[in-house]
């Protein structure tokens, strides 16, 4: 039993990966980055988050792609 259950479970998984690692045919090919930080506009945080946007954009134009904070 336990031996079909594993191989009904790893065909389940494989047609899974199958079915969601397809490419999309989208024309724009624009990779973004998204930037996860807390909100802050004082203090140590506030000037993280300064440093981060900054190397963000400095990193964006030297490497061609777009970020969202």
């Amino acid at each position: 039993m336990k031996k079909i259950l594993g191989s009904l479970l790893l065909v389940v998984l494989a047609f899974a990966l199958i079915a969601c690692g397809g490419q999309t045919d989208t024309a724009d090919d624009t990779q973004v980055m998204g930037i996860v930080m807390p909100s802050a506009t004082h203090g140590f945080t506030g000037e993280s988050i300064q440093h981060a946007e900054a190397e963000a954009k400095a990193l964006a134009a030297e490497l061609g792609f777009e970020y969202k904070f």
